[in-house]
């Protein structure tokens, strides 16, 4: 399966430096010998703090991604990337958006659809806006830092008292039709009446991808090679 129609991944939640993960990724791409479309939903790398203060490391995931050759390749921005810039962006042969339909596949990062988290649906109004972005962005690299320490830890500490199915995705917020998206680390396909729902597993321990081939379409793992269809 090295020629592909469709990649997607999301939630690998990379940090600064080189990881099995990155590694698991690395031979992944190095892989693909021809990819129509490339979709990133999301929750690439743990935190962004701004492409200023991205590592070497996350420079060289740009190359990567770049050098798969893709016809087209889409960011679609995480709960914990969402400050990705253009300088990144470009490096990475990549053109960001909010959500974006592929093949009739409607694609996002699925953390608009919990709904039912008020704190959190707030909290990503807030972060999304362009007065937050540009204040943020405009903080040293030390308050940045001590900002996402801060809003981690809090996030952990309300993941303890928040129900399951409050922080999972709320059914009648997504919209008719294929839905693919990521988020939740709860991979599965919910078929529904009005369109099915593919949700993208993370990378801990394999990795949770949507392929789509002349043959298959549908959810894999990949763990230094390919693994079996997923069943679910």
């Amino acid at each position: 399966m090295d020629r592909l129609i469709t990649l997607g991944l999301s939630d690998l939640h990379l940090g600064q430096a080189q990881c099995p993960i990155s590694e698991n990724l690395f031979s992944l791409l190095d892989s693909i010998k021809t990819l129509d479309t490339l979709i990133v939903a999301g929750d690439l790398f743990e935190v962004w703090l701004g492409d200023d203060a991205a590592s070497d490391f996350q420079w060289q995931i740009a190359e990567r991604f770049k050098a798969v050759g893709a016809n087209t390749s889409v960011f679609l921005p995480g709960n914990r990337d969402f400050l990705m810039g253009d300088a990144w962006l470009q490096a990475a042969g990549m053109i960001q958006h909010s959500s974006f339909t592929h093949r009739d596949l409607h694609w996002s990062h699925g953390d608009e659809f919990c709904t039912q988290d008020l704190d959190y649906m707030a909290w990503r109004e807030k972060s999304r806006s362009p007065e937050f972005a540009a204040h943020f962005l405009s903080l040293t690299l030390e308050q940045r830092q001590a900002f996402a320490d801060q809003a981690r830890d809090t996030s952990r500490e309300n993941g303890k008292h928040t129900q399951s199915q409050i922080a999972d995705v709320t059914p009648d917020s997504v919209p008719d039709g294929d839905i693919v998206h990521g988020h939740t680390h709860r991979p599965a396909v919910h078929r529904r009446r009005n369109g099915n729902r593919i949700v993208m597993g993370d990378w801990r321990p394999d990795a949770w991808v949507f392929v789509e081939t002349h043959g298959f379409t549908g959810l894999k793992k990949w763990h230094q090679g390919w693994r079996a269809e997923i069943k679910i």
